[in-house]
């Protein structure tokens, strides 16, 4: 697939021991396209000399709350939203799945999946959830999945947007 993404700065302050608390959204697109000859399933960046059609844009952003306390980076995910914006009335959409969550220092894990039912999602993070430190191994981030249909064909879309 064809991916691109953006990142953005929302807001920014700064304590006056120095350390910085900023809120960022960072955004993935994925988009699909399709070679009608053998329904043959191609990327927007993969064209070679052929015209190609775009059917189906998947997309998901993560907001997170990136901070630093005694020198050490942190980030609490608070917000995920997303979809799929479909091109082609012949093409359908089905099994929409979104799992979100963050693991590491110093409080393990904190997931969720989601089902969908529309082609657009948005949910808030629990404010249970404790931020993330950015040191040794961690995982912050969200991931969608779903079934592409377009005529007898079949394809499953995954999206990943992750720190």
């Amino acid at each position: 697939m064809l991916q691109y993404s953006t990142a953005q700065i929302l807001s920014e302050t700064v304590d006056d021991k120095g350390n910085k608390d900023q809120l960022i959204a960072v955004t993935v697109f994925n988009d699909i396209e399709l070679k009608e000859e053998g329904a043959k399933i191609r990327t927007l960046g993969d064209k070679g000399n052929e015209e190609l059609t775009p059917f189906v844009r998947a997309y998901n952003r993560i907001y997170y709350q990136n901070s630093t306390d005694r020198g050490v980076a942190y980030a609490k995910l608070t917000r995920v939203t997303g979809g799929w914006e479909v091109f082609n009335p012949l093409t359908t959409l089905s099994n929409r799945v979104v799992r979100y969550g963050s693991s590491g220092r110093p409080n393990g894990s904190q997931a969720t999946v989601k089902y969908p039912i529309g082609n657009t999602y948005s949910y808030k993070t629990p404010s249970s959830w404790k931020r993330t430190a950015l040191t040794g191994s961690y995982a912050i981030g969200t991931n969608s999945t779903v079934t592409v249909k377009r005529g007898s064909s079949t394809w499953t879309v995954k999206v990943k947007t992750n720190l």
